[in-house]
């Protein structure tokens, strides 16, 4: 049997050892429940018969079932014949009280009205009318006084008119009266028929009690009492049963009831005992937290972008040791003569605008060589340009930049060195969800030796990375990446791939513009 939760369960404390119980064995109270029930019916079966035996003895036993039932149905007509007489003398007293109390109320009314008149009849109110204007004519006054005459004289004539009215009143309270009487006389004719009728009636009582006597004489002689007895005792029987059978249900339900709160009651303890063990977990859990987030506090906030830039360091010199030493003394070399250019003379302003051609031919001169030595082609392995992208350098593409590489990652460690604050860490460097720069692959550009050469165009001298971005102070030839970037991995996936094209394309370019350059030496030897 399922019941609802309880809420006593919430309430009551839970205590440290609870005791399981049995559920109840619906089996034996379904076993106790059909005894109850067969036991009930049989009851009802032999009451069923009882009533069919007493009713037929009603029917069968007495010669005077009819003739009362014949006395009580005059008796009922006789007692509805006399509401209605009752209630229709009701109806006229109701209408004689009402007629009485309008007689009253007119009577009054004209009693009140004839105390403030000067006069009682229509022909006195005239006369005295007649007086006061043959007064008014004759006799010579003041014009107060006759101003006093006329409002007695308009006073006098609104009183007659009252009295006219109130002379017409009198046939109205007559006739009121006639209404009273005939109301009276038709209450006391209803008086008399409901005397008549309650004389029938007492006399159909009589006769009616004398049949119930008769017949109550001989019902005793028959077994309607013998069977009404025991049809009483199996009522009694049948109510025990019923009883029982309520009691029994009920022990049920409440054993039920208990072996399901204390299922509710363990299950509650042992939600108690998980949630207590999930917050000892999550106190462990943060204070762990807090412990690691103590030890990462002491940390320099760009620690990892300072391990990358060692480890860049010691890459680059370890396995370009030569190509730095090479950088060096040739910087040496070149930092000792003076810098001048080939082919001119240095002039004052003076003598800028005077010009002189040449005239004659001359001998050719010796022509340079076309062919310069081109720097060795760099490809750094995957880690290694990861890690420039996340420090925010580009990779070196050639040996020759090797030094300028090295330096611009010294120079990021002092400059990540001086940051204090992670806050402080730029938006487009450090962060390993940022994109670096995505290095676009130029077009594979034909060479059209046909095609005269423009200065002015911007793919005349490209970039060796192939980049359009502005170059930042504190890095010789770097960019810092940009932050558009959606995949990092895929951009890295053909970094060497785009690093290797974007070279190459460099190169032909700088050999077209060599190309070029030596064409015009030649053509201004040839004329000189």
């Amino acid at each position: 049997m399922s019941t609802p939760p309880s809420p006593v369960t919430e309430e009551l404390e839970i205590p440290d050892v609870i005791e399981r119980l049995s559920k109840p064995d619906k089996t034996e109270h379904e076993k106790q429940i059909a005894v109850l029930d067969t036991a009930i019916k049989k009851l009802q079966a032999r009451s069923n018969v009882l009533r069919s035996e007493m009713e037929a003895l009603k029917t069968n036993r007495s010669t005077y079932g009819g003739q009362i039932q014949e006395a009580k149905a005059k008796f009922a007509s006789l007692r509805a014949e006399k509401e209605t007489l009752i209630l229709q003398r009701n109806t006229i007293t109701a209408r004689l009280r009402h007629t009485r109390n309008e007689k009253d109320s007119t009577v009054k009314q004209q009693r009140s009205l004839r105390s403030n008149f000067k006069f009682g009849t229509k022909e006195e109110f005239e006369t005295a009318i007649a007086d006061l204007k043959h007064k008014q004519e004759t006799i010579s006054m003041s014009l107060m006084e006759e101003k006093k005459m006329i409002k007695e004289i308009e006073l006098l004539q609104t009183q007659k008119l009252q009295v006219s009215a109130l002379s017409s009143d009198k046939g109205v309270v007559e006739k009121q009266n006639n209404n009273i009487k005939e109301m009276q006389a038709l209450q006391s004719k209803k008086n008399e028929e409901i005397d008549v009728v309650h004389e029938k009636l007492n006399a159909q009582k009589e006769a009616l009690d004398e049949l119930y006597r008769l017949n109550d004489e001989e019902n005793k002689k028959d077994q309607f009492p013998v069977l009404a007895k025991e049809r009483k005792e199996i009522k009694e029987q049948l109510d025990e049963k019923f009883t029982a059978l309520k009691a029994l249900r009920k022990e049920f339900r409440d054993a039920n009831d208990k072996y399901y709160n204390n299922i509710r009651l363990v299950r509650k303890k042992k939600e108690l005992e998980r949630q207590k063990e999930e917050e000892s977990r999550k106190a462990e859990y943060e204070a762990k937290l807090a412990d690691y987030e103590t030890e990462m506090a002491k940390i320099h906030p760009y620690q990892h972008e300072m391990d990358l830039c060692d480890a860049l360091v010691t890459f680059l010199e370890n396995n370009y040791a030569k190509e730095l030493k090479d950088v060096d003394g040739t910087v040496a070399e070149v930092s000792s003569v003076t810098v001048e250019l080939d082919g001119m003379k240095p002039l004052q302003r003076k003598e800028e605008d005077f010009m002189i051609l040449g005239g004659g031919k001359k001998g050719k001169k010796g022509r340079p060589s076309r062919k310069a030595k081109k720097p060795a082609k760099l490809a750094l392995p995957l880690a290694q340009l990861e890690a420039f992208s996340t420090v925010g350098l580009l990779p070196p593409s050639a040996a020759d930049a090797v030094p300028e590489s090295l330096a611009a990652v010294k120079a990021k460690k002092v400059w990540f060195n001086e940051q204090t604050s992670i806050a402080e860490k730029p938006a487009e460097a450090g962060v390993e969800s940022a994109a670096p720069a995505k290095v676009a692959a130029s077009p594979k550009k034909k060479s059209n030796h046909n095609k005269k050469f423009n200065a002015s165009d911007k793919d005349a001298f490209p970039s060796l990375g192939g980049l359009a971005v502005e170059l930042p102070s504190w890095g010789p030839g770097m960019a810092p990446p940009v932050a558009d970037e959606i995949t990092v991995a895929a951009e890295f996936a053909d970094a060497d791939v785009a690093v290797a094209i974007e070279v190459a394309d460099a190169d032909a370019d700088v050999a077209v513009v060599t190309e070029v350059a030596d064409a015009d030496t030649d053509v201004v030897t040839e004329d000189e």
